[in-house]
C-alpha cells in the first residue's frame, strides 16, 4: 500500500507544481443531473427515438439530463452513424434552456460488427439483473486491441464533429475501457456463483482469463489515455469527465502478475483506478472531471474524490433511486463539495424530496 501511495502522490506533486490545476469553476456542469431520465420509443411512422423524462425536464430543481446510450444505438452499421435520436432529446433539453452530459458506451453495447471486423474480445459471464440474460456469455472488446482503438476513436470524432459546438451539451464522459455499465471498469470475478431464481450459472475465472490474453495495468492504462486524447481533441470546448470506481480492475499489476487486492476493494486492483485519475488530472487539469457512481446515505463518500474537490470538476450519482433515504446521500454529497448531483428519476419526481434537492442545488450554485 505505501508503494501504491508514493507513485499517486508523487504525479499529483508534478501536477500542483506545475500550475495546471486550478478552481473547476469556470466549466458549466454544476447542480442535479437527471439519470435514467431518457426512454426510447418506437412508432411506425417515425421509428425509435429517445426522448426525456418530461415531469424531470421540467423540473425547478433540475439543471440537466445525463445522457446515455450504447455505442451499437447509434453506429449499428460500420462507420454510419444514427444521430437522429441524441438530436432530439438534445433538443428537448434545450427547448428548457437546460444542459446535457453525453456518454455513448461501448462494452457489452459494442456492435457486433467490430468483431467482424477482426477486433479481440474478452468473454465473461453476465451477473445483473439488468441488460444482458442472466448467465449468457457477453463479449467485450479489448480496451489495447488496435481494431477496437481505430474503429472507436473514429466514433468519438465523429460525435465531436457534430456535438462539441451544440452550446446544450456542457460535457462528455469518457467511455472505452467498460464493461458492464457506464464505469471505466473491466470484469475481474473469480468462478463467481451467479444465481436468480432458477437460473444458475458459475462464471469464468476472469482473472486468470485476462493474464492469458496478455493483460498488463500498463497496457489499459495507455488505452485509457489515448482514448482520453482523442475526446479532448474531438471535443475542445466541453469538460471530461471520468466515471471510475474504488477498485474495478483485474489484480494484475504493471508486469501482468496476478497479485491479492488490497482493501476496500478485495480482489480487485485500485491502483489502475488512481493512475487514471491522476493521469486525467496532469493532461486536463481544471477541465477534467471525476464521477463516482457509488454515493450512499452513510459515511463521506469516496475519500479519493473528495480530494479534489476544488480543483477538479466532481460529481457524485446515487447508487440506486434512494427515497426517504435521499436528504442524507445529499448532505454527504455537499459536504464533499463536489459540483454537480446525478439523482434518478423517481427521486427526482417525488414531491416529497423536493424540499431537500432544492437546498442541495443551492450549495452546488
Amino acid at each position: 500500500m505505501k508503494r501504491y501511495a508514493i507513485r499517486l502522490s508523487a504525479v499529483v506533486a508534478v501536477v500542483a507544481s506545475s500550475g495546471s490545476i486550478v478552481t473547476a469553476q469556470s466549466w458549466p456542469l454544476k447542480g442535479i443531473y437527471g439519470y435514467g431520465s431518457t426512454y426510447t420509443q418506437w412508432s411506425k411512422k417515425a421509428g425509435t427515438q429517445l426522448f426525456a423524462n418530461t415531469q424531470v425536464l421540467n423540473n425547478s430543481n433540475v439543471d440537466g439530463i445525463a445522457v446515455k446510450v450504447g455505442w451499437s444505438f447509434i453506429e449499428s452499421v460500420n462507420g454510419v452513424y444514427s444521430w437522429a435520436e441524441l438530436d432530439s432529446v438534445i433538443a428537448q433539453v434545450a427547448a428548457v434552456s437546460k444542459t446535457v452530459t453525453l456518454n455513448v458506451v461501448p462494452g457489452y453495447q459494442t456492435p457486433s460488427w467490430l468483431f467482424s471486423e477482426g477486433a479481440q474480445g474478452f468473454n465473461f459471464v453476465w451477473d445483473e439483473p439488468w441488460g444482458p440474460k442472466l448467465c449468457s456469455i457477453v463479449t467485450i472488446p479489448l480496451p489495447w486491441d488496435p481494431v477496437f482503438l481505430a474503429k472507436w476513436n473514429a466514433f468519438i470524432q465523429a460525435m465531436g464533429a457534430r456535438y462539441n459546438s451544440n452550446p446544450t451539451v456542457v460535457g462528455v464522459k469518457i467511455s472505452g475501457v467498460n464493461s458492464k455499465d457506464e464505469e471505466t471498469m473491466l470484469p475481474y470475478g473469480v468462478n463467481e456463483s451467479i444465481s436468480s431464481g432458477k437460473t444458475k450459472c458459475t462464471g469464468y475465472d476472469d482473472v486468470t482469463d485476462w493474464q492469458a490474453i496478455g493483460y498488463t495495468r500498463l497496457q489499459v492504462e495507455s488505452a485509457w489515455r489515448q482514448i482520453a486524447a482523442n475526446y479532448a481533441v474531438s471535443f475542445p470546448s466541453k469538460a471530461l469527465v471520468a466515471t471510475m470506481d474504488v477498485g474495478g480492475f483485474p489484480p494484475i499489476d504493471d508486469n501482468g502478475t496476478i497479485f491479492v487486492g488490497l482493501q476496500p476493494a478485495v480482489g480487485q486492483d485500485q491502483q489502475a483506478t488512481l493512475d487514471i485519475i491522476a493521469m486525467g488530472v496532469t493532461d486536463y487539469g481544471q477541465r477534467f472531471g471525476l464521477q463516482f457512481d457509488g454515493l450512499i446515505s452513510w459515511g463521506s463518500g469516496w475519500s479519493t474524490e473528495n480530494s479534489y474537490a476544488g480543483q477538479i470538476i466532481t460529481g457524485y450519482q446515487t447508487a440506486s433511486a434512494m427515497g426517504s433515504k435521499l436528504p442524507s446521500a445529499l448532505t454527504i454529497a455537499t459536504g464533499a463539495k463536489t459540483d454537480y448531483l446525478e439523482l434518478y428519476s423517481s427521486d427526482l419526481t417525488s414531491s416529497s424530496l423536493q424540499s431537500a434537492i432544492a437546498t442541495a442545488r443551492g450549495q452546488l450554485q
